[in-house]
């Protein structure tokens, strides 16, 4: 019986793709990467659709419109990304600080995600995103 359940235990565990962004040694979080690849690609409706899930229609419209000028600001779009950062609590709570690098400039947009186990699913409990690091570092806890 422990045979069978350990086989459907693997069956069931989600397989990851290659991490979006360099890792720097960090384990990827499935729901960040869908993020992370949406924010990258500049896919922004299917990245407020994966990381402003839980939240209230009216921030997640305040994300939105945050992101139409931040796209605005960016036409050229980003080259790349890394995790710079990554925090595991004990109980589950997962946190990322993310660099895009902006094609043809030398400083990077500085996104937060915070992840939260509910039911057995994580998902994007908290985000912010910044042209100034410091501001998205802050939000460290």
């Amino acid at each position: 019986m422990k045979r069978v359940a350990l086989i459907l235990g693997m069956a069931a565990a989600p397989a990851w793709a290659a991490p979006v962004c360099e890792m720097g040694g960090a384990e990827p979080v499935g729901i960040f990467e869908q993020a992370k690849e949406s924010f990258l690609h500049r896919e922004f409706d299917d990245f407020v659709e994966v990381a402003a899930a839980i939240m209230p229609k009216k921030a997640a419209d305040a994300v939105t419109q945050e992101l139409q000028k931040l796209d605005g600001m960016l036409p050229e779009g980003f080259d790349s990304c890394q995790t710079i950062v990554q925090r595991r609590d004990a109980g589950g709570m997962v946190q990322e600080v993310i660099t895009f690098n902006v094609r043809g400039k030398d400083f990077p947009i500085s996104l937060y995600l915070q992840g939260t186990p509910v039911r057995g699913k994580m998902i994007v409990s908290y985000l912010s995103f910044h042209t100034t690091m410091s501001n998205v570092l802050e939000q460290l806890k």
